[in-house]
């Protein structure tokens, strides 16, 4: 019981990683290749605009789900769910797979050890 109520899910560090990790994935689109973070801030047109909303939203709802509650972590999760999503979409549009997905290594292995500290011991 006790362990229960110290638990507290990701800490800010943990959230912080995994944002910088979603936002450094290199997508290869058009004329060159560029990180999510970039397509997040540049990429308001209609080819883009989907990927953009749904990281937004999912960044949004995982740093004010921590924000808000650090015992509801479905808040979280659904941020999470929504940034993959994003990411996904971001990949299915890359004109190289190949290199997004390796460059989205990185964003891969944080988001399963978020998932992993997520859990309740």
């Amino acid at each position: 019981m006790t362990a229960d109520l110290a638990w507290r899910g990701p800490s800010w560090t943990h959230t912080g990683v995994l944002v910088l990790a979603f936002s450094m994935c290199v997508i290869a689109a058009g004329h060159g290749a560029g990180p999510i973070g970039l397509l997040l801030a540049l990429g308001w047109n209609d080819e883009w605009l989907f990927q953009v909303i749904a990281g937004w939203v999912g960044v949004a709802t995982l740093v004010f789900g921590r924000a808000l509650s650090e015992h509801r972590t479905w808040i979280m999760h659904a941020g999470a769910v929504l940034s993959v999503i994003s990411w996904v979409l971001f990949v299915w549009k890359s004109e190289l797979k190949t290199f997004s997905l390796v460059s989205s290594l990185p964003y891969l292995a944080t988001m399963a050890l978020w998932i992993r500290r997520t859990r309740r011991p």
